[in-house]
């Protein structure tokens, strides 16, 4: 992955939208966790790991839609 955009506000490292292609639904996330930050995606943390198991009882895979923060 190549370097990602940085905050102009608090200089952070910005952790960039997943888009599947086709995905007409997204989740949107409050504010990127540590294994975020650190590993550039949304929702690949403890908070993506719950996400994955409660979509996954109503037959909905986390991979096949846009996941994002507001920050």
């Amino acid at each position: 992955m190549g370097e990602r955009p940085v905050c102009r506000y608090c200089n952070e490292r910005l952790v960039p939208a997943v888009r599947p292609k086709g995905s007409l639904v997204v989740v949107l996330g409050e504010h990127p966790g540590e294994e975020e930050m650190e590993q550039g995606r949304p929702f690949v943390g403890g908070t993506g790991d719950v996400l994955r198991w409660e979509l996954a009882r109503v037959g909905i895979s986390l991979d096949s839609l846009v996941r994002t923060n507001l920050w």
